[in-house]
């Protein structure tokens, strides 16, 4: 299979499909990968073009080279499809081209929602791909503050502790650095552990420091399927991951912007301090996820 990045929505820019310009579960290539398996894909290939992808080429090279990371499945992967992989937009072109195929007239074609895949004739693929497996331990780390009046509901607050660690084949400072993303935000949560143990409060709070984020959000969702509690008894979640140092502001960006009842909460304790919420001025960005249903 050859697949687009993003939903429809992002080229039609109207709200009428997906979510428009912003991109949902739907639009990024973790789903796609996994429907192509449940399709009984092969193989898929992701036609990489920066706007709807939004990050450059450069992005994928660097998260594809080197050891890929994944949680251990009962099957040992059988159910992911066979190879998983990306291209530029000039090998696309190149490859629809070799099929007498127009890319860019099937893109277009693709907007409507009667669109049908279409074949490649005279195309076909081999490859041979020599894995070594390896097998490790990484740790989430949890800890519950007990409410004193509703102590089985869960606020959650949770940071992802892992970075890319270091370029072995690079000399000299070979270290990826990440005191943004994610030291600050860990440190974040360790703060406000700090502070409410000593504060009693309602809810019980439940602090989440995860694993494997930059590996593809391992640890959040090895969390989702072996959960500590149950998931229902959640009634809110903030998750800290790169506490910008940007200096004093007065406008505070709210990424998903619409979605979340706690939007009233944050404005009616931003009016005391002089401050307005923003809604995510780059929503196409895919930092908040929507999954519709």
């Amino acid at each position: 299979l050859v697949m687009l990045i993003n939903d429809p929505g992002f080229s039609t820019e109207g709200p009428d499909l997906f979510n428009g310009r912003a991109m949902t579960y739907y639009g990024r290539w973790t789903y796609k990968y996994e429907e192509a398996a449940r399709q009984g894909a092969e193989a898929v290939l992701i036609i990489h073009e920066t706007a709807p992808a939004a990050y450059p080429w450069q992005v994928v090279e660097t998260s594809w080279a080197g050891k890929q990371i994944d949680l251990k499945r009962e099957d040992m992967g059988k159910s992911r499809v066979k190879v998983e992989g990306w291209i530029t937009s000039d090998i696309a072109q190149d490859l629809f081209s070799e099929a007498n195929l127009n890319l860019e007239a099937l893109k277009q074609e693709a907007l409507n929602s009667d669109f049908q895949s279409v074949k490649m004739p005279g195309l076909t693929l081999d490859t041979t791909l020599n894995n070594k497996v390896e097998f490790s331990t990484s740790h989430n780390v949890a800890a519950v503050k007990v409410g004193n009046k509703k102590p089985d509901e869960f606020i959650l607050m949770m940071a992802h502790w892992d970075h890319l660690g270091i370029k072995e084949d690079q000399p000299g400072d070979n270290i990826y650095n990440g005191a943004v993303d994610n030291a600050s935000g860990t440190a974040g949560l360790l703060e406000l552990a700090n502070y409410f143990s000593s504060i009693d409060t309602e809810r019980s709070l439940l602090f989440l420091a995860v694993t494997a984020e930059e590996s593809g959000l391992l640890g959040s969702q090895y969390f989702a399927e072996y959960p500590p509690i149950d998931l229902s008894n959640i009634v809110a979640g903030y998750n800290f991951d790169g506490v910008l140092p940007v200096g004093k502001t007065r406008d505070v960006i709210v990424v998903g912007y619409g979605a979340s009842e706690l939007e009233d909460i944050l404005k009616a304790e931003l009016d005391k301090i002089d401050k307005y919420i923003v809604p995510d001025p780059q929503p196409k960005k895919d930092s908040f996820i929507v999954q519709i249903i």
